[in-house]
């Protein structure tokens, strides 16, 4: 019966929805290098930080973003480092 609880106090530790703020500069690393669709560029980031409300706040939540087409976005490669403030 322990190890039953254990897993199921566990496994609701580890699914919890991830906390993102509507609002913010949001601190990023390019994973993937974008790739280009027909009317967009995707590809996948890795959110850092957050600077939200004088405080800034540590997080390692991956997100798949499309880009508007722009040259500048094709010039991203990985490990680049991003700052935005739309909500991902």
């Amino acid at each position: 019966m322990f190890f039953i609880f254990t897993g199921i106090i566990f496994t609701q530790q580890h699914n919890k929805k991830p906390a993102l703020f509507d609002n913010g500069n949001f601190i990023a690393v390019v994973l993937e290098k974008p790739q280009e669709k027909p009317k967009s560029y995707k590809s996948l980031l890795q959110i850092e930080t957050v600077n939200h409300s004088d405080s800034i706040t540590a997080t390692k939540e991956l997100v798949i973003v499309y880009f508007s087409k722009a040259d500048s976005v094709a010039d991203l490669k990985e490990s680049d480092i991003i700052v935005f403030n739309n909500t991902p």
